[in-house]
């Protein structure tokens, strides 16, 4: 899917070239893909990943995969700001279906990415937080 992220101000001075200082008034708008790729179409064949549930959630969600052959498995969570903030799961794993739970009682609300990496590739989907 697509994020769109609106900025407000001046949280991304290098898009804007007037002078320094607060910019008011001004909206930002980037579109960005909220997949990210690495060998995607041999990933889609290998790796089916469901989205998260529920979605938005208040303290737990549920993050199901299914695994075409066997691979080393990463899951991972990581904060808008790109930092891996929880790893879920480091493990080899066979061919099969599985879920894992995201428990983030310790989180604050937001946008976070699980990342699910595969000997195959990474697939990258996001889940929010609404406390």
């Amino acid at each position: 899917g697509n994020i769109c992220i609106y900025a407000i101000g001046g949280a991304f001075p290098e898009f804007w070239s007037g002078p320094p200082g607060n910019v008011t008034g001004r909206v930002l708008k980037l579109n960005l893909t909220a997949v990210s790729v690495k060998d995607f179409d041999k990933a889609k064949t290998q790796l089916e990943v469901l989205p998260n549930y529920p979605d938005p959630f208040k303290a737990t969600t549920t993050i199901s995969y299914e695994l075409k052959a066997a691979s080393k498995v990463q899951v991972q969570v990581v904060d808008v700001s790109g930092h891996i903030v929880d790893c879920l799961l480091d493990e080899f794993q066979m061919p099969g279906k599985y879920s894992l739970e995201w428990n983030a009682k310790s989180f604050s609300s937001g946008i976070y990415s699980i990342k699910i990496q595969t000997e195959f590739g990474t697939i990258v989907s996001r889940c929010i937080l609404q406390k």
